[in-house]
């Protein structure tokens, strides 16, 4: 009996070590599933090369632009994306006004997901100030009197031969009938 029970104990060391020696390795992130096949549990490659992260512009717009897997699905914000056959995209991103972030997303064809957030701030530029013109300035007319009149009179008047002050039309309207 006890042969038997060393012979079953060698026969479960051996399978153990079979077993270990063909599962999950530490150093591989794909899960065997059968003797020839492995399930794909890598995340796809994700970069995000504009905008900068924690850049500031003053455009109310900008363009992200990056790559990933050129089979991968790929949204920005939450909207699908195009990926070129180089794994490159591109995508316009209306900004508003303070910290802005920027959600994306790629999802390989066996499932796997890589996020990337960015975020840009948008300091719109101030509004152009409008330079009002000077207001026109009126020109004073002058009028005349004389050292003993009450009356102004216009330059030229006959009743100005003996003396001839000037005074400004406003002023002389205070003192003077015409």
């Amino acid at each position: 009996m006890a042969k038997k029970w060393l012979v079953l104990s060698l026969c479960l060391s051996v399978i153990l070590c079979l077993l270990m020696a063909c599962g999950p390795s530490s150093t591989t992130s794909q899960t065997q599933i059968g003797p020839d096949s492995t399930k794909d549990t890598i995340p796809p490659a994700l970069s995000i090369t504009q905008p900068a992260d924690g850049s500031v512009t003053d455009k109310p717009a900008t363009t992200v632009v990056g790559t990933t897997e050129s089979t991968a699905k790929l949204t920005v914000n939450g909207q699908s994306v195009t990926v070129g056959g180089d794994g490159s995209f591109s995508n316009a991103v209306t900004l508003v006004s303070g910290k802005n972030t920027i959600s994306t997303s790629a999802i390989d064809v066996a499932g796997n997901k890589t996020d990337k957030v960015v975020y840009i701030t948008y300091n719109p530029p101030p509004p152009p100030v409008v330079q009002q013109a000077p207001p026109a300035q009126t020109q004073e007319i002058t009028v005349y009197v004389t050292k003993t009149g009450e009356c102004y009179h216009s330059s030229g008047c006959q009743y100005l031969r003996q003396s001839c002050i000037p005074i400004s039309l406003s002023a002389a309207k205070q003192s003077y009938r015409p």
